[in-house]
């Protein structure tokens, strides 16, 4: 048996001024009990408990407002992100909790082993809370639901299998059954906005005058709160899968690897709906409900590769696996099909290719692995944030994309008799990256402060073809260097820590606009762990971005404007381990 607990507190980074920020720390315990019921059977159980509190990537400064929202509703302009929002009377962040419950089973048979793994995982978002750029409209859940029960029964070769020296496989069958979504999620319009109803012509303003007709002078509308809507929607997910992998050696040298997944899909919509809440009774009226048809897909997955042995410690290899993201829906759907249908995401298949050289070299004292890859995209998933079109994140495919690169990374002993405890780590990536058929963009047009492409903000702005434009959040060059010394005393050891990493930048939407574009950033982190081996103490002083750079670590543009976080700043801190 073995238990654990945990808990870190640390200081918010950001100031509101006109209100409170939210507390930051995170929590928790995990135990597990291991059972071995003969000498070749056994059982393990696992249970955890986790709480977070923090701002989650929900505390946005609105850098360059829309300009055409700014006229209607002035959003508060906060020209250089530094950290300091003002946000009057609603804090923003995140507060959660989770469980996770697993069970695994081990029997070792004559000719094969035998697992059976059962696990149930329940998050809850007890709050969960963002504003725009303290603008027009704020959001709020209320509660959610995201749980997750998986199964799964495998059969591995051993030692006593035939043909195991030459042969090593692994199948199996897999279920999930995941439920996820919100319900309800708070839609706070603010009075500014509501009073110039219909002064937007958007899909979102006429949808709420459309849907909020047949209450007559808005009953119970409370002119400090605005209007208040409740969207729903919860996709419930079902699958199944059986899959085999095999490696084959056919000499000494060379061996080949196969394998296959099938899967079965079924996913639904469910509660996809919104109402309008009367903040004086306390009630809900509806106003919208769509029923969507369930989607179901099957599809096969497949790998293939070779691996061949020059000698003990160097290999290369080639491999090909083609992979797939199931269809889904978007969660939020705050006008339904009340302006426009409610369509399915397709699935999105990856085809990437790769080889790769793995060595050890000078006694085991460097180890260089290399790879070179390939990976080819067809209906890649790509999100833009369309607030006034009805939705948050609002999911399309790109018809097709693909990304060449290539990394390698080194762990070096330089001195493995003077002085054992010195090690270097680094690694390095190359990415170029490109959509190569993507005609039908969605993005935002900031000089008229609206969104173009399909289900965009009216007036209408057509899409505009992004084919060559460099697919979000994929870095040209990114590079990373860690030193470390370990001192070995009487007691135990002392270990001085290095290091630091390069990123070259990168956009955050197929559009690559300047605007919403992280430029590169260069970050330093050191430490000092005294190691006590009689106590099974340790003791660690950080210190993370010792440089105190600041870079944008986050960015999105919406029909509010440009919103942005800023990465931590310099942080330092003790943290404290105890085995006993």
């Amino acid at each position: 048996a073995s238990l654990t607990a945990y808990g870190s507190e640390q200081d918010n980074f950001y100031v509101n001024e006109s209100g409170k920020v939210i507390d930051v720390y995170s929590r928790g315990a995990r135990g597990k009990l291991l059972w071995d019921i003969t000498d070749n059977l056994d059982n393990t159980i696992s249970v955890s408990y986790n709480e977070v509190s923090n701002n989650a990537g929900l505390i946005f400064e609105n850098t360059l407002p829309s300009p055409r929202i700014g006229g209607i509703s002035p959003i508060a302009a906060d020209p250089e992100a530094d950290r300091r929002v003002n946000y009057d009377g609603f804090f923003v962040g995140a507060q959660l909790h989770s469980v996770l419950i697993a069970d695994t089973l081990r029997w070792s048979l004559p000719w094969f082993d035998f697992k059976a793994i059962g696990s149930y995982q329940d998050l809850v978002p007890e709050d969960v809370r963002a504003t725009f750029g303290a603008g027009p409209l704020a959001l709020a859940q209320q509660s959610g639901k995201n749980e997750q029960i998986t199964a799964e029964l495998q059969l591995l070769s051993n030692a006593d299998t035939p043909y195991s020296d030459r042969l090593t496989w692994v199948g199996g069958l897999f279920f999930a059954e995941t439920v996820g979504g919100l319900d309800p999620f708070r839609f706070i319009i603010a009075p500014g906005l509501v009073n110039g109803l219909g002064v937007i012509n958007s899909p979102l303003i006429t949808g709420i005058n459309t849907l909020l007709a047949p209450i007559t002078g808005l009953a119970g509308l409370d002119p400090n709160q605005g209007l208040i809507l409740y969207n729903r929607g919860v996709i419930e997910a079902k699958s199944i899968s059986g899959y085999f992998q095999g490696t084959l050696a056919l000499t000494e040298a060379l061996s080949v690897i196969l394998g296959g997944r099938y899967q079965h899909t079924r996913k639904e919509l469910t509660k996809s709906e919104t109402n309008y809440f009367n903040s004086t009774t306390g009630e809900e009226t509806p106003l919208i409900s769509d029923d969507l048809p369930v989607l179901r897909s099957d599809q096969f997955s497949s790998r293939v590769g070779l691996q061949y042995r020059f000698s003990d410690d160097t290999q290369a290899y080639a491999s090909w696996a083609r992979g797939y993201k199931t269809p889904t829906y978007n969660t939020v759907n705050l006008l339904g099909s009340l302006i426009e249908p409610i369509n399915a995401v397709k699935a999105q298949r990856n085809d990437a290719y790769e080889l790769g050289l793995k060595t050890d070299l000078f006694d085991y004292n460097l180890r260089l692995n290399s790879a070179v890859f390939y990976t080819q995209q067809k209906d890649l998933l790509t999100g833009t944030v369309q607030v006034l079109s009805g939705g948050i994140v609002n999911y399309d495919n790109a018809p097709e994309a693909r990304i060449f690169g290539a990394e390698t990374e080194a762990l070096w002993t330089p001195l493995p008799t003077l002085n054992p405890g010195l090690a270097i780590s680094l690694s390095g990536a190359y990415l170029d990256t490109e959509y190569t058929d993507y005609p039908n963009g969605r993005g935002y047009d900031p000089a008229t402060g609206v969104s173009y492409g399909p289900g965009n903000v009216l007036p209408l702005l057509p899409e505009r073809d992004q084919t060559g434009n460099e697919i979000p959040r994929t870095p040209k060059y990114t590079a990373n260097l860690a030193i470390s010394q370990i001192i070995s005393m009487d007691w135990g050891s002392l270990e001085l820590g290095l290091d630091g990493n390069y990123n070259s930048g990168f956009f955050w939407s197929a559009q690559n606009a300047e605007i919403e574009k992280t430029f590169s950033y260069r970050l330093f982190n050191a430490r000092a762990t005294v190691m006590h081996d009689a106590w099974g103490a340790q003791l660690e002083l950080f210190v993370r971005n010792l440089a105190d750079e600041d870079y944008i670590q986050t960015i999105f543009v919406d029909d509010f404007g440009r919103n942005v976080i800023l990465n931590d700043p310099r942080t330092y801190g003790l943290r404290m381990k105890w085995e006993f």
